[in-house]
C-alpha cells in the first residue's frame, strides 16, 4: 500500500477487478465443497428437511437451492470493497499498474464474456450502437434547450402513462390460470394481511408478524380499523400509489442528477418505469413492488436533496432517514442506513487522515440520536394508528424474516449465466473505489450523493446473490440509474473534449457490449406492454366472462365458486371465527369479511418450518372448533392449486382429530372426533 498514485481511475478499476475475483474464488470454493443443485422433495415421504427444519412442500411451489455460496461471495466481495474504501479514504489504494494496461484487460475480459455468455436479442445491440453513436457524435446539443424540454415532457408524460391509467378500471384478472390466481393470494396473504389482521384488531407481533416492514402495515392497518377494510382492488390501487411515488421520486432524483441533460434522466427513468409500470405483473405480487422498496426511493431522494447544514445536523438528518427505512423494511433499510453512513463520511471526510476521531464519535452519535427518533416517532404512531401501544422489544423480530432466508438456503436461486447483474454490481464497486481512492478529503454534495448510490447498491445486491432472477434485478434500476446518468454524461463530454483514454474505452466497451442492450430491451419490452394495455385501460373494457368480485374482474366457474364459499363463511361467521384452510387465502376473507381464527392466513405458504406446521395443527387442535373447513375435491381451488400436496399431507395428519363429514357449499367440513 501506498500513497494515493497519480491515477485513482486505474487504481479503482484494478481494485474492482480484484473484488470480483475474490467473490468468484469464494463462490468457486463452496460449489467445489458443496456442489449446491436444484432439487424438489416429495413432502408425502420426506415430510422435512434441511437447515433449520424447512417443510419441504415448499420445494413443490419452487425448488430449493442452496444459495449460501453465492450470499457468501457477495459478502466476501463487500467486505473487500469496504477495506478498500477505508483504506483509501485513510489516503492509501492498491498499486496502479497503469490506466492503458487495466483498461485493456477490462476490455478484452468484457469481449470475451459478451462472446460466451447469452444476451439479450440482437436488435438490443444494433439499437444499442446507434444510441451511443449519438452520444459520442451530439455532444452539446444534447444539454441544449429543445432537447431538454423535449425530454422533460417526455419524462412526466412517461410518469403519467406508467401509473394513471391503472387507477382507471379495476384489474382484470380473467385471463389468468386459477393456479396463478391462487399463487398471487398467497403472495397478498404473507403480504398484505399484515395491515388486515392488525385492522381487524389482532396483537401486533403477538398476533400478527410483520415480516415485510412496519410501517406501511400499521398505517393501513389504523387505515381498515378507522375506515373498514380494503378490497383486493383497493390495495392492488394502493400499491399503484406507492408505485406511484416511487417513480415520482425516481424521475425527480433523476432530474436533478442530470445536471441539464434530461435526455439521460428520461433514459434512466424508462428502465425503471418498465419494472413498474400500472399493468405489470408485479402488482399481483406486492413484495415486489414499492411496499419493500419504497424506503429506498425516499432516502435516495433525501440525501439528493440534503440542504446544506452542519456536520451535527446533517447526521441526525441521516439517522432519522436511516431509522425510518429500517422500519419500512429491514432488508432495504440496511442498504439505505449504510448509504446514509457513507454519505456522512464522504461530505464531512469522517474516515479521512485529517479527521479528528472526536467528529467520527460525535457524528455516530448524533446519527444514533436520529435512528432512535424514528423509532420513537413509529412508537408514537403505532397506538393512534391501532388503539394499542408498541412493544419496542419485539422489533428485533424486525430482523428475523431477512435472517432465516439468507442462513437457510431455501429460497435461493442457482446464479444465471448472464453477465448483466455483473456489471452492475462491478460498476457501483468501482464508483465507490474512484470516490475512496481521491482522498478522505470533506467532498461537495454531490460527490457524497454518488458515493452513497454506489454503496447502496453493493450492499442491497445480497438480496440479487441469493433469489438470481432478472426479474429481482426490479429494484436496482433506481440506484443504478442514478450511476447511468454519470456514465452517460462523462462518455458523452469526453468524446465532446476528445479524452479518448482508457476510461473512455472502458466506458464504451461496457455501454456498447452490455448496458445499453440490455436496458434498451428492458425499456422497449416495458413500452409495448403499456401500450397493449393502454387502450382498454382508457377505455373502461369490461371482460365479456367473468364477474367483479372484491373489487377485481374474476373468471368463472371459479369466481362464482369463490363467491359462494365466501358466503357460506359469511355464516358461520356470525356463531364466531371459523377455521377454514384454503388455496384462495386472501380472496375468500376479503368477501366473506372474517380471517381464519388462526395465527396465519395462508398455512401453505407461512409453515415455513416443522415447528410452524405442527404448532398450526396445535393450534387448530386447541381451538375448541368443531368443525374446520378445506377446499372440496370438486372447486377449482382444489383442482388448481399449486400447494395440493401440503393439503394432500395436511389431510392426513388432521385425520388424528378430525375426520371428514360431507361437503358444503364448495368446502370439504371435517369434524371433531368424539373422545
Amino acid at each position: 500500500m501506498r500513497t494515493v498514485g497519480p491515477s485513482p481511475t486505474a487504481a479503482a478499476l484494478g481494485a474492482t477487478v480484484a473484488v470480483l475475483l475474490v467473490g468468484g474464488v469464494v463462490l468457486s470454493a463452496y460449489v467445489l465443497r458443496y456442489h449446491p443443485a436444484p432439487f424438489a422433495l416429495d413432502f408425502r415421504t420426506t415430510p422435512f428437511y434441511g437447515p433449520h427444519e424447512v417443510a419441504t412442500h415448499l420445494s413443490t411451489l419452487k425448488y430449493f437451492f442452496d444459495a449460501r455460496g453465492q450470499s457468501l461471495a457477495h459478502l466476501a466481495a463487500t467486505a473487500l470493497a469496504a477495506l478498500l474504501t477505508f483504506l483509501g479514504m485513510r489516503g492509501r489504494s492498491p498499486r496502479d499498474f497503469g490506466q492503458r494496461g487495466i483498461a485493456v484487460f477490462v476490455i478484452l475480459a468484457s469481449l470475451a464474456a459478451w462472446i460466451v455468455l447469452p444476451g439479450p436479442r440482437g436488435i438490443a445491440y444494433l439499437a444499442a450502437l446507434l444510441t451511443l453513436l449519438a452520444l459520442v457524435t451530439l455532444g452539446r446539443a444534447l444539454a441544449s434547450r429543445t432537447v431538454n424540454a423535449l425530454a422533460g415532457l417526455g419524462l412526466v408524460a412517461a410518469v403519467v402513462l406508467a401509473t394513471v391509467p391503472g387507477f382507471l378500471h379495476p384489474p382484470d384478472y380473467t385471463r389468468i390460470p386459477w393456479w396463478e390466481v391462487a399463487y398471487s393470494q398467497s403472495h397478498y396473504a404473507v403480504v398484505m394481511a399484515t395491515a388486515d389482521l392488525l385492522g381487524a384488531g389482532r396483537a401486533l407481533f403477538d398476533e400478527v408478524r410483520p415480516d415485510y416492514g412496519l410501517v406501511l402495515p400499521v398505517l393501513l392497518g389504523g387505515y381498515e380499523r378507522a375506515f373498514g377494510p380494503l378490497t383486493l382492488g383497493g390495495e392492488v390501487r394502493l400499491l399503484l400509489a406507492l408505485q406511484t411515488l416511487y417513480l415520482a421520486l425516481a424521475a425527480w432524483i433523476f432530474w436533478r442528477h442530470s445536471r441539464g441533460r434530461l435526455l439521460f434522466a428520461l433514459f434512466a427513468f424508462v428502465t425503471v418505469s418498465a419494472w413498474f409500470h400500472f399493468d405489470h405483473k408485479g402488482l399481483r405480487f406486492p413484495n415486489q413492488t414499492p411496499w419493500r422498496t419504497v424506503g429506498m426511493a425516499m432516502g435516495l431522494a433525501v440525501l439528493a436533496a440534503l440542504p446544506e447544514l452542519s456536520r451535527r445536523g446533517t447526521a441526525l438528518l441521516l439517522g432519522l432517514t436511516s431509522g425510518l427505512a429500517l422500519l419500512l423494511n429491514f432488508e432495504s433499510g440496511v442498504s439505505v442506513t449504510v448509504a446514509c453512513a457513507v454519505y456522512a463520511c464522504f461530505r464531512f471526510g469522517l474516515l479521512g487522515p485529517a479527521g479528528p476521531a472526536g467528529n467520527r464519535l460525535r457524528s455516530a452519535g448524533f446519527f444514533g440520536v436520529g435512528m432512535l427518533a424514528a423509532v420513537v416517532m413509529v412508537a408514537a404512531l403505532a397506538p393512534l394508528a391501532l388503539g394499542r401501544g408498541l412493544d419496542l422489544l419485539h422489533l428485533p423480530r424486525l430482523v428475523a424474516n431477512a435472517a432465516f432466508t439468507a442462513s437457510a438456503g431455501f429460497s435461493g436461486w442457482p446464479l444465471t449465466r448472464d453477465p448483466w447483474p455483473v456489471v452492475v454490481f462491478a460498476h457501483a464497486v468501482f464508483v465507490l473505489l474512484l470516490a475512496a481512492f481521491r482522498g478522505g478529503a470533506p467532498t461537495s454534495p454531490r460527490a457524497a450523493f454518488r458515493a452513497a448510490v454506489a454503496a447502496l447498491l453493493v450492499v442491497w445486491f445480497a438480496y440479487y446473490a441469493n433469489r438470481p432472477h432478472p426479474w429481482n434485478l426490479s429494484s436496482y434500476y433506481l440506484p443504478y440509474g442514478v450511476l447511468l446518468v454519470d456514465l452517460l454524461r462523462f462518455t458523452s463530454l469526453s468524446a465532446r473534449r476528445r479524452r479518448f483514454d482508457g476510461s473512455f474505452a472502458v466506458a464504451v466497451a461496457l455501454l456498447a457490449l452490455f448496458i445499453l442492450p440490455n436496458l434498451l430491451f428492458q425499456a422497449a419490452k416495458g413500452a409495448r406492454q403499456v401500450q397493449r394495455a393502454l387502450g382498454p385501460a382508457l377505455h373502461g373494457v369490461t371482460p365479456t366472462e367473468g364477474r367483479l368480485l372484491s373489487g377485481v374482474w374474476l373468471a368463472d366457474p371459479a369466481a362464482g365458486q369463490l363467491e359462494e364459499r365466501a358466503a357460506f363463511m359469511r355464516e358461520r361467521a356470525a356463531e364466531g371465527a371459523p377455521i377454514y384452510l384454503t388455496s384462495d387465502s386472501y380472496l375468500v376473507p376479503k368477501l366473506a369479511g372474517v380471517f381464519p381464527a388462526l395465527p396465519f392466513v395462508d398455512f401453505c405458504w407461512q409453515a415455513t418450518t416443522r415447528k410452524e406446521y405442527e404448532g398450526g395443527l396445535a393450534r387448530i387442535d386447541a381451538s375448541g372448533r368443531e368443525k374446520i373447513y378445506l377446499d372440496a375435491p370438486e372447486t377449482v381451488a382444489f383442482a388448481t392449486s399449486p400447494c395440493a400436496v401440503f393439503y394432500e399431507r395436511l389431510r392426513e395428519d388432521l385425520g388424528a382429530r378430525f375426520e371428514r363429514s360431507g361437503t358444503a357449499a364448495g368446502w370439504e367440513v371435517w369434524k371433531r372426533r368424539s373422545p
